[in-house]
């Protein structure tokens, strides 16, 4: 039996992508922190284009140094937006160089990668896959969803996974505005304490869930065949994998709102993620859950 989260560790909230008037943000650095600590942020990561914002630690807040690379093929439609979080210096980036090498600079100043709103950014199933070296990729964002109507790449990353491409998956705001688009999508993390090297690890582990303000997972189970999840109260608990049919992935509650549901894993699934849903529609998900090695 493997339990994914520690029920002794606390919980904290963060953003890892945020944008300042160091680039086309709205608030100075300092503003935009003091924004998030009194909305009970815990850690953040100011990700202004092109610029590195340095890394500091203070009682009860954390900020991870962070920097948002990108370029984007007008003529193609498609924009390779490359975030870069936990670095310790500037990445050596050029205008002009393509997502490989802005990859690569992410690694080079310390920092993991992540491939920012898919779906907003137009990208096809094929562009993701033929990126090495991304550690997370945006399922949820804020700004995407609240000024275009895309920031769901939901469906995108179930597909890229089911062709083996998986990547963790965060929930952002990407804060430009700081008004509609603020506070819209976050991550929920596990970590012995609120140093960047604890903070750092437990992403690392994949010990957080992304989401939209929906309701919380208490725990996940796998028991040989069987996941159970252990959540906030909920309308919906979605189950989704690459079996392409299942009659128990989609629970609705009835009577009372859902706090446990459980999954028999299919033969022919090797992932699972599991989606929560609430009376509002705000959704919360977790990382993959890696099954049948080989399946069939």
């Amino acid at each position: 039996m493997q339990k994914l989260y520690d029920e002794n560790a606390p919980w904290y909230r963060g953003n890892l992508h945020t944008h300042t008037t160091l680039s086309d943000g709205h608030l100075d650095p300092d503003e935009a922190i003091q924004y998030y600590r009194k909305e009970g942020y815990s850690f953040l990561a100011i990700t202004d284009h092109r610029r590195f914002y340095q890394y500091n630690e203070e009682k009860g807040f954390t900020l991870l140094g962070g920097t948002e690379l990108d370029d984007n093929d007008f003529e193609n439609h498609a924009a390779w937006h490359i975030i870069g979080v936990g670095m310790t210096k500037a990445a050596r980036y050029s205008r002009g160089d393509k997502a490989p090498r802005m990859i690569q600079a992410v690694h080079e100043a310390g920092g993991i990668a992540v491939l920012g709103h898919p779906a907003w950014s137009l990208l096809t199933h094929r562009d993701m896959m033929s990126l090495d070296g991304i550690f997370a990729t945006e399922i949820y964002s804020g700004v995407s969803e609240a000024f275009t109507g895309r920031g769901d790449s939901s469906e995108y990353v179930d597909v890229c996974a089911a062709k083996g491409c998986r990547h963790m998956l965060l929930g952002v705001d990407d804060t430009h505005y700081y008004d509609r688009d603020a506070f819209q999508a976050w991550i929920m993390l596990q970590a012995p304490s609120l140093s960047r090297e604890d903070l750092m690890a437990s992403l690392l582990a994949g010990n957080f869930y992304a989401t939209e303000g929906g309701p919380g997972f208490r725990q996940i189970t796998i028991d040989g065949d069987t996941i159970e999840v252990q959540c906030e109260p909920s309308q919906v608990v979605t189950f989704y994998s690459d079996a392409f049919y299942c009659d128990d992935r989609v629970q609705y509650a009835a009577a009372a709102p859902i706090r446990s549901a459980t999954y028999k894993i299919k033969k022919s699934d090797s992932f699972v993620r599991v989606q929560l849903t609430d009376e509002k529609g705000k959704r919360s998900t977790s990382q993959y859950i890696e099954v049948n090695r080989k399946p069939v």
